[in-house]
């Protein structure tokens, strides 16, 4: 038997304790900033800090596996800023990022904290001043409760005008793929400020990793979540920014959860979503995604990803959890309760998750989900109509009446079934007429054609145009809220006003073509008689007439028969004049 004197034993204690230390200070998880961030930052300018982390873990998209956050101390408190995985340099070792936009001007710290199985570990503090700005800020509700726009940080005011954009590389008759930098710029000069776009299997696709895009995407053979439509979302938000153009990104779309082919002969894509169980995943049936615990906390860290990599991005206007989710519950039975509580946790989950003031929807196309629009989270009701613009006020009004929330009608078109080359004009008619019906609606957001690649090729943006200039000058005009009064027919002209302080917005519809119509303001008594009138052609998109005007005390209005001389419908702005 051998035995050991105290000095061997103390020798090799020694040695086993620097042994040890050695291999758990090589296996310690650590972070380390990469790059300093400059002393200042203009206010709403998006910073992006990257580190070097040292830690094992199987999948970077997963929070139950490897999670960073960034611990933020500013001006408005301490927020907590999910950051994200960017790419691995070696078996240990990765590159992670944070992005963060301050709204507030002063003095900011901010320190990356990062946890894993093996343990907790900070990085040094990152000190930086926000410098006060000019720049508008998020986009959120306004303060005083309107349903006619929304409000930017600074409180300017923001009432959408623009279009779907789904997807972006199918042309219509053309050969040129319309590609986020040209048509964004496109629409910036027609004077549109706000797109809607999918996240589905074809475009921009985070959860798919084989997606159905050759030309754009590649597959992804490492991790759960697409890097190529990850880059290319990136690419996204940075031609909207340049274009000064809002998102409104939707992330999921009822074909995930259908079976079947539809009426296009697709959209039956989950046979491939990454929750079905023969993908990997816990959901045995479409329904299950609403209910599967599993399910669920991959979506939790879907959208965490999300806010970690674009929720710093002043131009995401709002998150849309689903387009037309009513067609996967009547297509696949789902229960109605399923998808309301479902929302009802994620709306819960995102409002805590976000330290931005992102707006929160989801959208339905035909059928009402009661309840769905009183979600938690959920900030506006989101709706599509097709066929219907005579009654889409009617609609409109329902669903406010319901939810008293804004309304915004997110899908519009003379039919929901694809145009034929013969279609141009009655597409075209009722884009406007959808435009202008809306004009008096408490809307933040003008409704939104489908069928962009269509308008684009065919029509020029016309109808875009026209309602764009005239919502600058009625962003311009000097009106806090307003109220509707009851749409009257007088003397010959269909009129729908609003009231707001001391201004009148209206469009009128002259119903008697060879009369000299006029109509009767009620509340103008209140206010001296001279009042500046601009009337506004809604086909041209131009001025007819702008002048000061005496309406006598019986509150009329005389309007001649030159103001409906080209077009049988006008709009038209009235505002107290100040001596």
């Amino acid at each position: 038997m051998k035995t050991y004197t105290i000095l061997n034993i103390v020798l090799y204690t020694l040695y086993s304790f620097v042994l040890l230390s050695c291999i758990e200070t090589n296996d310690t998880v650590s972070v380390e900033v990469l790059a300093p961030v400059p002393d200042e930052v203009s206010q709403y300018e998006m910073v992006e800090i990257s580190f070097l982390v040292n830690a094992e873990f199987s999948d970077p998209y997963s929070s139950r596996d490897i999670k960073m956050d960034g611990l933020v101390s500013g001006p408005n408190g301490e927020k907590v800023v999910p950051a994200f995985f960017e790419e691995k340099t070696d078996d240990r070792k990765s590159i992670w990022k944070l992005r963060f936009t301050p709204r507030f001007s002063g003095d900011y710290k901010i320190t990356a904290d990062l946890n894993n199985a093996e343990g907790n570990a900070q990085s040094a503090e990152i000190n930086f001043t926000s410098v006060a700005s000019e720049k508008n800020g998020f986009l959120q509700l306004p303060d005083n409760g309107s349903h006619y726009y929304f409000q930017f940080d600074s409180g300017k005011k923001f009432r959408g005008v623009g279009t779907n954009y789904a997807w972006e590389d199918q042309p219509w008759d053309g050969e040129t793929p319309l590609y986020f930098p040209d048509f964004f710029k496109t629409l910036n000069e027609a004077g549109a400020n706000i797109v809607r776009k999918w996240m589905n299997p074809w475009t921009l696709p985070l959860i798919w990793t084989q997606p159905d895009n050759d030309d754009l995407y590649t597959v992804e053979e490492e991790y759960k979540y697409n890097r190529s439509g990850i880059e290319r979302t990136d690419l996204m938000f940075e031609e909207a920014m340049k274009n000064d153009i809002q998102v409104i990104l939707v992330l999921d779309y009822h074909g995930a959860l259908q079976t079947e082919p539809d009426y296009w002969g697709g959209n039956n894509y989950w046979e491939e979503h990454p929750d079905n169980i023969i993908n990997g995943g816990t959901a045995e049936l479409p329904a299950d995604f609403f209910t599967d615990d599993v399910a669920k906390e991959n979506y939790k860290d879907r959208l965490r990803f999300i806010i970690a990599r674009w929720g710093a991005f002043t131009n995401l206007a709002t998150i849309e959890l689903w387009n037309e989710v009513d067609n996967a519950l009547e297509n696949e039975g789902i229960p109605e309760s399923s998808i309301v509580e479902w929302h009802n946790e994620m709306g819960a989950y995102l409002k805590e998750l976000n330290p931005f003031p992102h707006l929160v929807s989801t959208s339905v196309s035909h059928l009402h989900i009661p309840g769905l629009f009183a979600a938690e989270g959920i900030d506006y009701s989101h709706i599509h109509i097709y066929g219907n613009t005579a009654g889409m006020a009617e609609v409109m009004d329902s669903v406010r009446t319901l939810y008293q929330t804004p309304v915004v009608v997110g899908e519009v078109g003379y039919d929901w079934r694809r145009p034929e080359a013969n279609q141009v004009k009655e597409f075209n008619e009722d884009l406007f007429k959808s435009y202008w019906y809306a004009l008096v609606e408490p809307t933040p957001i003008y409704p939104m054609p489908w069928w962009w690649e269509f308008f684009y090729e065919k029509t020029d943006h016309e109808a875009m145009k026209s309602i764009v200039a005239f919502n600058e000058i009625l962003m311009a005009s000097d009106w806090e809220n307003f109220e509707r009064i009851d749409q009257t027919n007088q003397n010959g002209v269909d009129v729908d006003l609003l009231y707001g302080g001391n201004t009148y917005v209206g469009l009128l519809r002259n119903s008697l073509s060879n009369n000299s119509p006029q109509f009767n303001i009620h509340t103008l008594h209140e206010y001296p008689n001279k009042f500046n009138v601009i009337f506004y052609d809604t086909y041209k998109g131009e001025i007819i007439s702008e002048s000061v005007q005496n309406i006598d005390e019986n509150g009329m209005l005389n309007i001649s028969d030159e103001i409906f001389l080209s077009s049988q419908k006008i709009a038209l702005i009235i505002q107290y004049k100040q001596h």
